[in-house]
């Protein structure tokens, strides 16, 4: 049997904070303050900085998913994305 997965992205493009849960079993949910990348760097590049670097990684086949949602079930999906950047002189 062949299972797919996917993750839904809605309203990339609008920063907006939302309430979620961070932790399996929190008690009470935290705010998360949602942005997109253009947001995030905009400050940057007008401070004179330059990105030339940039990593996405994702799990791989030697860890195992312990539940349905685990980024284990996700390798083609980076959780977490680093930046380098360096300031033009």
């Amino acid at each position: 049997m062949i299972q797919k997965v996917g993750i839904k992205i809605d309203r990339y493009l609008t920063p907006q904070p939302f309430e979620g849960l961070a932790i399996v079993g929190q008690p009470v949910p935290n705010l998360i303050f949602h942005r997109p990348l253009s947001a995030l760097l905009a400050s940057c590049f007008e401070a004179g900085f330059v990105l030339d670097g940039l990593e996405e990684r994702a799990f791989d086949e030697s860890v195992e998913a312990d539940r349905e949602l685990s980024w284990a079930n996700f390798r083609e999906t980076p959780p977490m994305m680093a930046v380098r950047l360096r300031r033009m002189d």
